[in-house]
């Protein structure tokens, strides 16, 4: 007779006594009662651009809603490498049997990195009916690859705690306390009993270092402690979180070693290359096509990023391969390995030469046969090896076809159009391509992201932590402004060009001055508020791949954030410039205008074309300036990724608008600290041969008295070029009313000197 509901049977006191040890999901002493639960099912899924040997502790927690307090919990050890696949089935219990109805209960999961007891992140799962006894939940968690920054938390969390964003809610928030705090604001401290090496989340929950175990931490699992690691080569031995397997363990190999100690070494590959085109290249494909008896052909594929040297590339494989293809980014297909064998720990040299190219069938067959449908063409294809005597491999648009040693084709069928977005779960910023090591239990996930950090960064000469998290920071976001201060300060240049031109005699230089200090402040710091958000969606990531190690500064806008930027840049773009070009037209019309109305028999049109041909280099300068910040704007608006291809091509692409927004830096802070002489050469040239054109039309409308005139030649202090000038004692007064005096001040001149620049006519 049964006598436990699914239970086991235990006897007591010299059998005298018999008890039940009921399952989870029943009570009573004869385990006759159903309890009030959730039964939850877990799939934890870890995609990173990094070799995997991380181990996390998840805590699942059944908690009230109202108070935050912990009814249940349960915890495991999930490691990626080993339990990528595997689903984890719990029962969270009610606290009260039958359960509380007033009260509304959630499930919060926390995650923690085991190896350093560091917290990472955690989950809100909602109960959706919360009437029901009995609520079954499946959930796929995505453990991310960094930790989640915070921008803004309306919680107030108090001293021993910190306001945390959910993994999974967006604008869901809670309280993570401190070690030995709890409370919905972390207010209440903990009578902590876990051993001093774990980890206390809650009075009853401790986090076990990686070799404890036990409700408190205090019992030790020696199978990794023992004096000798039983991992080789440099494995990480992780013991399993199984009370009753105290013995069995798991091996976290090093990129070149597998098996169940790491003994054993992985396929080496070594592909080198002499094509100089090849080397140009930023990554390459490795297509790896393994035979399955009695079924069809698997296909693996894996990025290899291109070093600038040596001309060689080194990959490192276990799954059992007969064929190895190489593509580049051009779509161009080379057979590098072919066997009919494989052969574990097997060291490979090989090399892309031109006789290996795979050659489309474009290039093979004539148009009649290539009219044929692909049914009636593929018949013909075992002559084209019999034909060709070099050819190695060819391909059309559904088959790659290898030709073996007896000259007949092998055929299987090889996408081209595969979309690389990792199985759906991309994790790449920007519409990046995501590629992973394998479509089975992927583990390595790798990204082509936009190359726009500083090389010096890059290749890993500056690797200061601090340095690169406030370059990161600051620098983009201050050449924007300076950038974009620049040419507000050449728009603003070219505007007081008109107002001189208009005032003529009438102008105040020293006002001017003054005004012009406010100017640059005032340009200052709308660039700066303008682009004062900038900085706080910026943060540091670490791409550590197997190949490269890197710290990439990572921009991270909102939709609308976004929008915002975009319309900022093309103001800062379109206005300044727009008030250049029309100031300098406004003031080439001007001039025109006052010479035809000294010279009113000669028409105005032609008055305004020859001081266009005079002065058209200003407008052309203007232009320039348009066509030089041209592509600073197109780049600023590509946001996402570029394509794969040379890497130093991309640097040259920007090579131009970089040199001319750093260059434009000196321009701008010359200009700005040198404000006493702010009446811009250009402006008053122009002027002064207003004044000539003036005065050329009759020589006897300046009287003047016999001046002492000092000539000299001189570094003009504006823009260093040789200015011939000339020191007037003449009052203003000396002039006929209606015609102008331009003067030019000097700053290292006396105040009572003034300069006049004179052109003989």
């Amino acid at each position: 007779m049964w006598y436990c509901n699914r239970g086991i049977r235990i006897l007591f006191n010299d059998k005298n006594t018999t008890k039940c040890l009921c399952p989870p999901s029943y009570f009573g002493n004869q385990c006759q009662w159903q309890n009030q639960r959730i039964s939850l099912t877990i799939q934890l899924i870890y995609r990173t651009n990094m070799y995997i040997t991380t181990v996390f502790q998840v805590i699942v927690m059944l908690i009230d809603e109202q108070n935050r307090n912990v009814s249940y919990y349960e915890q495991f050890t999930f490691v990626p490498k080993r339990d990528c696949s595997s689903k984890y089935n719990l029962y969270l219990l009610y606290p009260n049997q039958p359960k509380n109805s007033s009260m509304n209960y959630s499930i919060h999961i926390d995650l923690f990195d085991k190896m350093k007891l560091i917290y990472l992140g955690s989950w809100h799962l909602s109960i959706p009916f919360q009437f029901l006894p009995v609520n079954r939940i499946a959930t796929q968690l995505f453990i991310p690859n960094s930790k989640i920054i915070l921008k803004s938390c309306p919680l107030f969390c108090g001293k021993h705690g910190q306001c945390v964003p959910y993994i999974n809610k967006n604008l869901s928030y809670f309280c993570q306390c401190n070690e030995g705090y709890s409370g919905q604001q972390c207010n209440i401290q903990q009578n902590c009993s876990c051993s001093l090496d774990s980890y206390c989340l809650r009075s009853s929950i401790c986090i076990c270092p990686l070799h404890k175990f036990g409700s408190k931490c205090y019992l030790n699992n020696s199978i990794c402690q023992i004096p000798k690691n039983p991992c080789e080569n440099n494995g990480i031995c992780i013991p399993h979180d199984d009370p009753i397997g105290l013995n069995t363990f798991t091996c976290l190999c090093t990129k070149n070693f597998f098996g169940t100690r790491c003994e054993n070494l992985k396929n080496q590959i070594d592909i080198a290359f002499n094509d100089k085109n090849i080397g140009m290249m930023s990554m390459i494909w490795i297509h790896f096509i393994s035979s399955i008896e009695n079924g069809g052909h698997q296909r693996n594929t894996l990025l290899k990023k291109i070093k600038f040297a040596p001309n060689i590339i080194s990959v490192f494989t276990i799954d059992p391969f007969h064929a190895i293809f190489i593509e580049l980014t051009n779509q161009t297909y080379y057979l590098v390995v072919l066997r009919e064998k494989f052969i574990e720990s097997e060291y490979i040299q090989t090399k892309i030469l031109p006789n290996y190219r795979c050659s489309s069938i474009n290039e093979l067959m004539n148009n009649t046969f290539l009219n044929y449908s692909l049914f009636h063409r593929v018949k013909y294809y075992p002559h084209l090896c019999q034909q060709k005597e070099q050819l190695k491999c060819f391909y059309d648009d559904i088959y790659m076809c290898i030709c073996d040693l007896n000259r007949f084709s092998n055929c299987f069928t090889f996408n081209k159009t595969i979309s690389h977005d990792c199985q759906g779960e991309n994790i790449c910023e920007n519409n990046g391509l995501c590629f992973q090591d394998t479509l089975k239990c992927p583990l390595l996930s790798i990204c082509i992201i936009k190359f726009w950090q500083l090389i010096l960064s890059q290749i890993s000469i500056i690797n200061n932590r601090l340095f690169l998290k406030w370059n990161c920071i600051l620098l983009d976001v201050i050449l924007k402004i300076f950038v974009a201060s620049n040419d507000w300060f050449y728009g603003c240049i070219a505007l007081e060009r008109v107002f001189t031109v208009i005032k003529g005699i009438h102008f105040n230089q020293h006002q001017s001055k003054k005004i012009a200090k406010w100017i640059c402040l005032f340009i200052y710091l709308l660039t700066i508020f303008t682009h004062i958000q900038d900085p706080f969606y910026r943060h540091l990531i670490d791409d550590i791949d197997i190949d490269e190690k890197r710290t990439w500064c990572l921009v991270q806008y909102s939709s609308a954030l976004n929008i915002f930027n975009m319309s900022i840049t093309i103001l800062h773009f379109i206005l300044p410039l727009s008030v250049n070009i029309i100031s300098t037209i406004l003031t080439i019309k001007h001039m025109a205008h006052s010479r035809w109305q000294t010279q009113n028999a000669i028409p105005f049109s032609t008055h305004l074309r020859q001081h266009f041909n005079k002065h058209k280099h200003h407008l052309f300068a203007s232009c320039a300036l348009i066509l030089l910040a041209l592509p600073r704007l197109i780049i600023s608006f590509i946001s996402g990724c570029i394509p794969v291809g040379n890497v130093l091509l991309n640097s040259f692409v920007n090579l131009p608008s970089n040199c001319y927004s750093v260059s434009n830096l000196r321009t701008n802070t010359e200009w700005t600290l040198a404000t006493n002489v702010y009446s811009p050469v250009a402006s008053n040239a122009m002027i002064v041969e207003s004044r000539e054109e003036l005065k050329s039309l009759s020589t006897d409308s300046i009287t003047t008295e016999t001046p002492s005139q000092i000539t000299s030649s001189d570094k003009s202090p504006i823009n260093g070029t040789d200015m011939k000038t000339e020191f007037v004692n003449s009052p203003k007064k000396q002039f006929k009313t209606g015609h102008v005096e331009i003067i030019i001040c000097d700053p290292r001149c006396q105040s009572k000197k003034k300069i006049l620049k004179k052109k003989k006519i």
